[in-house]
C-alpha cells in the first residue's frame, strides 16, 4: 500500500474540514445543499429494500465529512454511525445532528480497517472516498465496506466518473492552476470494480448535470457554475432533479452497489 498517499489524504482532508463553517442548518436547507440531497435520492432509491423506518436499521457512512446526505436519510427513521479520520468533520456532523435531534454515533477511524465486525450494518455507503487512493487501496476499501455489511444489506460506493467530460475537463485545468481543493484523485470507471464473491454488483452512473459544478473549481468559477445552473433550472423547469437522476453514461456520479447474499 503507498502510505504516503493515504498520509496525504488525511492531512489534506483534516485542513478542509477545519476551514468549514460550523452551524446548525434547518432540514430545508439540507434538501437545498444540493449536491447532498442528490446523493440522498440516489441512496434512497437503492435502499427502498431496507427498511429505513425499521429501529434496527443501521446505516454507516464511511469518510463522512459533514454526513448532509446521511442526515437526511437518518430522519427516514435509519440509525446512523459515521466514520471519518478527521475530527473537524466529526465535530461538524456531530452538531448538524444535535441541531436536528438526531441520536448519531460518531467515530474516528480508518476506513482500510474498519473497527466493526463482520455483519455489522444493513446499510453501508460512502461518497468521495475511494478516487483519492491507488488502486490496490481501492479494492481494500470495497472489501471492508462488505465485510461489514450484514447479509441481504448493501455497501453503495459513490465515485466521479472517469468519462464525465465537464467534471474532468475543469478537474484538470484547476489542478493544473492550482485551485483544485480536493487533493489527489484518481476518478474511476465500471470496470474498476471487481466482482467480490458473496455480493451481487451492480453499477451505473447520474448526475449529466451536477458536474456542471466543477467549473466552480475556477477562479470566479463559483459565480459562472451558479449562472449556468440556474439557465438550465429556468430552461428544463422543474425537470433538473428529474434528468440529474436518469441514469447516463456520462453522468458525475459512478455508483456501484453491492449486495449482500444471503446464504441458506
Amino acid at each position: 500500500m503507498h502510505k504516503n498517499r493515504k498520509r496525504v489524504v488525511t492531512i489534506l482532508w483534516e485542513s478542509y474540514w477545519k476551514k468549514e463553517k460550523k452551524s446548525g442548518m434547518p432540514i430545508h436547507e439540507l434538501r437545498k445543499h444540493y449536491a447532498s440531497y442528490l446523493i440522498y435520492e440516489i441512496l434512497r432509491r437503492e435502499i427502498n429494500t431496507v427498511s429505513l423506518s425499521n429501529i434496527n436499521c443501521k446505516l454507516l457512512e464511511i469518510g463522512a465529512g459533514a454526513s448532509r446526505s446521511s442526515l437526511l436519510l437518518s430522519l427516514d427513521g435509519a440509525t446512523p454511525f459515521f466514520l471519518d479520520t478527521s475530527i473537524s468533520a466529526l465535530n461538524i456532523s456531530k452538531e448538524l445532528a444535535t441541531f436536528h435531534n438526531i441520536e448519531a454515533h460518531h467515530i474516528q477511524g480508518d476506513a482500510f480497517t474498519l473497527p466493526f465486525k463482520d455483519d455489522s450494518f444493513d446499510v453501508v455507503w460512502s461518497g468521495g472516498l475511494l478516487e483519492h487512493f491507488y488502486k490496490e487501496e481501492q479494492q481494500q476499501l470495497i472489501k471492508e465496506h462488505i465485510r461489514v455489511t450484514k447479509k441481504g444489506g448493501k455497501a453503495i460506493i459513490l465515485v466521479p466518473h472517469r468519462n464525465a467530460p465537464i467534471y474532468n475537463v475543469f478537474r484538470q485545468i484547476a489542478q493544473k492552476l492550482g485551485t483544485w481543493p480536493y487533493g489527489p484523485e484518481e476518478p474511476m470507471i465500471d470496470t474498476d470494480f471487481e466482482s467480490v464473491e458473496g455480493a451481487k454488483l451492480k453499477i451505473y452512473s447520474v448526475g449529466a448535470l451536477h458536474q456542471i459544478g466543477a467549473i466552480s473549481v475556477l477562479p470566479l468559477g463559483g459565480f459562472l457554475s451558479l449562472i449556468v445552473e440556474k439557465l438550465l433550472r429556468f430552461l428544463l423547469r422543474n425537470k433538473y432533479e428529474e434528468i440529474d437522476l436518469r441514469k447516463s453514461k456520462y453522468g458525475h456520479h459512478l455508483i456501484a452497489v453491492y449486495e449482500k447474499v444471503m446464504r441458506i
